[in-house]
């Protein structure tokens, strides 16, 4: 059967279409004002960052300059540390034949001292 539409009907049906056109509009109000403040705040925090990434930038440049050169050193001081070791063993290998010629001509002298007290003096 066909329903006829009475007049609360119309009331009902005109009321619940203003409702649908005020959440609606709430949506879209809600939306925009949203992604408006998500832009401004974004936008701030982004000049914020770029400000601070220069200052941020000159000083991470200066760290690697100085580790740079501390690798330098350590370096330096690795090779170093190979020659004074290399030069330390050199040492110690002519302390031992200097030890070694001073025995020796110990020894000569005491022989020429024996030989020098058994020739006769004038």
């Amino acid at each position: 059967m066909y329903h006829r539409r009475g007049a609360e009907t119309a009331l009902y049906d005109a009321g619940m279409t203003a409702a649908l056109w005020l959440c609606f509009a709430f949506l879209v109000v809600a939306t925009v004002g949203s992604m408006s403040y998500a832009f401004v705040h974004g936008r701030r925090m982004f000049k914020a960052m770029r400000a601070v990434s220069g200052p941020i930038e000159a000083a991470v440049a200066h760290i690697e300059v100085g580790s740079a050169v501390a690798e330098d050193k350590v370096a330096a001081f690795e090779s170093g540390n190979a020659r004074l070791t290399a030069a330390v063993e050199r040492l110690q290998r002519s302390l031992a034949e200097f030890a070694v010629l001073q025995q020796a001509a110990g020894e000569a002298r005491s022989a020429f001292r024996r030989v020098s007290r058994s020739v006769p003096r004038k």
